[in-house]
């Protein structure tokens, strides 16, 4: 029998919940009462129809990563995929890495690309141990975004008072060596300082030579527009969220500053980095933020070899990024874009182009769509089945076989909106993408479907309540809309979540 988990409606009573789960066949192993989950093993899913079921899952053996700052950005929605993949790594892209030095014998960064380029003082050694946990989320080996581009350390002193003229001649230095081979690159500033007019207009150089600047929003909870570089209203500036989307305060007093000027947010709480003294520990901050999005501009500026302009390449990044996906205290970041890094990683895998699909079909009729693979793509499976909130196993109207997928409703099932992940496989069969396919089954006319079902859903647990992730279908869909003749509509859509029709 296979081991399951399950999660319940806490308000149901749990002995009766427990019998009749019992009475499908399960042997119930533990109850996780706090949590509102059961542990139990079953032949079947009959369980899943048992009043009070919420969701079910494998209880399959996992791995919590270190690295899932990097599951998170190739992911669109949560929950998250449990494995990093991109179509490239940065290879033959730079970061200006302009912090407190990097230390490069850890194994993590020692096979990185890593130049040493310009010091305040001389000397290259990272004592802050800033710049080495940076360094780390920007080209390490394992917890690296963009782990084979080339990253040049610009050492100027943190934590202590300087002069304006110090962080001049680091971009002075940044500005020299980028003019030897012009191209588009990165210049990562995880740091801020009160507002520098001067400064401002010698960064805005650097975009204008081709240099994109990201910048750490910064962590004292204020209008960004306030400090400098993060104020210049065409640098990138970033803000940190968690692994569970929330923009929240990670310690008293520390949390993302706000406004305008604060362009996308990027995992940022309690990520794995590498220390000063060679260890992997969690930090939280907008300067981690900043890194993971610096790494993310070294995969754009390869995917897109033709273009010349650091602001071209932002906007590329600001419309792949996924929309209104955060949670966050809306008094205090409404002012600032609810926008979250994202590195559109099979687009060129799947034909049609992968992004989020609906469908709308009648019952008693059926809707096939083709898939054409590319490489490196060499099969597709079905990942998973759900219903509303809850998961089911994929019914016998749903089928994938010879990459055509047929969708064929009974005149029994009930109606209402589905959501089926398709798992997009390498030659070695590892996932490398997946597409969420929304089906809205009908009997006769979409429009008999509740408002409710106009929406996505996606559940995660997070401590001992059931997030509901609910994106609205409407406003982005930028047509593509063929209609077969037995009712089924297909429209796919540029957006995060799916478009109406």
């Amino acid at each position: 029998m296979a081991k399951y988990v399950i999660s319940y409606d806490k308000n149901v009573d749990l002995s009766t919940l427990q019998s009749s789960l019992i009475a499908t066949g399960c042997t119930i192993n533990e109850t996780l009462t706090a949590l509102g989950v059961i542990l139990l093993e079953s032949p079947n899913t009959e369980f899943s129809s048992v009043t009070g079921v919420l969701a079910y899952e494998l209880d399959s053996e996992i791995t919590v990563a270190e690295q899932w700052h990097l599951n998170r950005i190739c992911s669109q929605q949560l929950p998250m995929r449990q494995v990093y993949v991109t179509r490239n790594r940065g290879v033959g892209s730079t970061v200006y890495l302009v912090d407190s030095g990097v230390n490069t014998t850890h194994e993590e960064l020692s096979s990185a690309d890593i130049q040493h380029l310009w010091s305040w003082d001389g000397i290259f050694t990272d004592t802050e141990g800033h710049g080495t946990a940076l360094a780390s989320i920007i080209v390490g080996k394992t917890l690296g975004v963009s782990s084979d581009a080339t990253l040049k350390s610009v050492k100027i002193p943190l934590g202590q008072s300087i002069s304006i003229s110090v962080l001049l001649n680091a971009f002075n230095a940044v500005l020299s060596d980028h003019q030897l081979t012009p191209g588009v690159k990165v210049v990562n500033c995880s740091w801020n300082i009160p507002k520098s007019l001067i400064l401002d207009s010698k960064i805005q150089e650097l975009q204008n030579h081709g240099l994109v600047v990201v910048a750490a929003a910064g962590n004292d909870m204020v209008d960004a527009n306030t400090l400098s570089p993060v104020g210049l209203n065409t640098v990138l500036g970033v803000a940190a969220s968690d692994a569970y989307d929330r923009v929240i305060s990670w310690g008293t007093g520390a949390g993302s500053n706000w406004g305008p000027d604060v362009d996308i947010t990027a995992p940022g709480i309690d990520v794995s980095v590498l220390t000063v003294n060679g260890e992997i520990e969690t930090k939280s901050g907008t300067s981690i933020a900043a890194a993971i999005v610096s790494g993310a501009v070294c995969q754009f500026i390869v995917d897109n070899p033709l273009v010349s302009s650091a602001s071209t390449i932002q906007n590329i990044i600001l419309t792949s990024a996924k929309y209104d996906m955060l949670f966050r205290n809306e008094t205090i970041y409404g002012t600032t874009p609810n926008v979250l890094i994202y590195i559109p990683y099979s687009e060129l895998i799947i034909s049609p182009p992968k992004e989020n699909r609906i469908i709308e079909i009648q019952k008693g009729t059926t809707f096939t769509i083709p898939v054409q693979l590319a490489s490196p793509a060499a099969s597709i499976k079905i990942y998973d089945f759900m219903r509303g909130v809850k998961r089911k196993t994929t019914p016998d109207w749903v089928t994938l076989a010879d990459n055509i997928l047929t969708i064929s409703p009974p005149t029994s099932v009930e109606s209402g909106n589905y959501v089926l992940e398709i798992d997009i496989l390498n030659a070695s069969g590892a996932s490398i993408g997946y597409s969420l396919i929304i089906m809205k089954v009908y009997n006769t006319s979409v429009t008999e479907l509740s408002d409710d079902e106009t929406y996505i859903y996606h559940t995660i647990s997070e401590d001992d309540t059931v997030v509901v992730l609910r994106s609205y279908c409407g406003g982005f869909c930028t047509g593509n809309v063929t209609c077969n003749n037995n009712g089924g509509k297909f429209c796919s859509c540029a957006g995060y979540g799916c478009a109406q029709s």
